[in-house]
């Protein structure tokens, strides 16, 4: 029966504005989906959100996440930050106010990342069920592995594998026909190599369900990932580890006691070592935890004290984007 469950559409972005008066009275907030998803997991919370705060809710994919395979199996890990900040930017600038900051799985790494690097203009944050270290040690040892291979074995094996036949190209070891097909043949083969490891796929299982109008149907979703695309996710879940430490705003972790995607012992640990963090354990609660009963409680409690916090926090701390030269000018725009 699940089999002939209606399929959404895949969407990158849902957008739920408030028009109040005065404005600077309704709060503004940015989403993000996670790994393989899109931002229809997101949106009965942002509609939540949305009508009880009110709030302008703008919730948005990871960069490659479009519904197309290809697109979704060239992206990489330093894809979803770059291209999240420079949405986050677009959207701050049209206020220029602080913006509370909600991610769910990879997207709450990614929510960490532009807080560390834009703190002025981030109210606060809230983690869902953040992807900070997978469960399984196998997906983690197969994801260095591969990095690695793909990364740095494989060009470091061609940088030698050249600088070997140069040498003996130079003390004339080989005649200059044998070098030189002895240099396009390595690098046919690593190139191949390459090629071959960047298609491999594994399984990502089946798409979750929603309820939509009272009616069962199955999210977007991909089924499969691209290996190395995956692997990049491991360096950037070591990067949000340690961002995860110092982040300097008002941050709420949620965690689901029954997640068998993330590491949550280790999450809740990070998550104690920050003196300015809330910490929120749903223990039936799975890793799709934005769907869980009472999630919209926590998160809306938690964004009405991220700018409650703000106005203190405003001037303490500067961003990556503002030069010495603007700082001193604000500083005495501000006296």
């Amino acid at each position: 029966m699940e089999e002939n469950l209606k399929e959404l559409d895949w969407v990158t972005e849902i957008r739920l504005d408030v028009p109040v008066t005065p404005p600077n009275k309704v709060q503004r907030v940015m989403m993000f989906s996670g790994f393989a998803s899109s931002p229809e997991v997101l949106r009965d919370l942002g509609t939540a959100i949305h009508e009880r705060l009110p709030a302008s809710v703008l919730m948005h994919g990871l960069a490659g996440h479009t519904g197309d395979e290809q697109s979704f199996y060239r992206s990489r890990a330093w894809h979803y930050w770059r291209e999240a900040e420079e949405l986050f930017l677009r959207y701050w600038k049209e206020e220029e106010k602080p913006l509370a900051l909600v991610g769910y799985s990879t997207g709450a790494n990614v929510v960490l990342t532009i807080a560390a690097r834009h703190p002025s203009k981030v109210a606060g944050i809230i983690l869902l069920s953040p992807y900070l270290r997978a469960k399984s040690t196998a997906t983690v040892a197969l994801s260095y592995a591969v990095a690695g291979l793909y990364y740095l074995a494989l060009p470091l094996g061609a940088i030698a594998g050249l600088a070997y036949i140069l040498r003996k190209r130079k003390r004339k070891s080989w005649p200059k026909r044998r070098a030189f097909e002895l240099a396009g043949g390595s690098l046919l083969g690593f190139a191949a190599a390459a090629r071959l490891l960047s298609s491999a796929t594994v399984d990502l299982g089946e798409a979750p369900t929603l309820m939509r109008d009272g009616e069962e149907v199955r999210a977007p979703h991909y089924e499969r990932v691209s290996i190395v695309g995956g692997s990049t996710l491991v360096p950037f879940q070591l990067l949000t580890r340690w961002i995860a430490r110092k982040t300097v705003v008002p941050v709420t972790y949620v965690f689901g006691g029954k997640d068998n995607v993330v590491d949550v012992e280790h999450g809740v640990m990070i998550a104690r070592q920050n003196p300015m963090a809330d910490l929120f354990m749903l223990s039936n609660a799975q890793h799709r935890i934005v769907t869980e009963p009472g999630i919209c409680d926590i998160v809306c409690t938690a964004i009405l004290r991220c700018f409650d916090e703000e106005a203190a926090r405003q001037q303490e701390f500067a961003d990556v984007d503002i030069t010495p030269d603007e700082k001193s000018q604000e500083s005495a725009d501000s006296r």
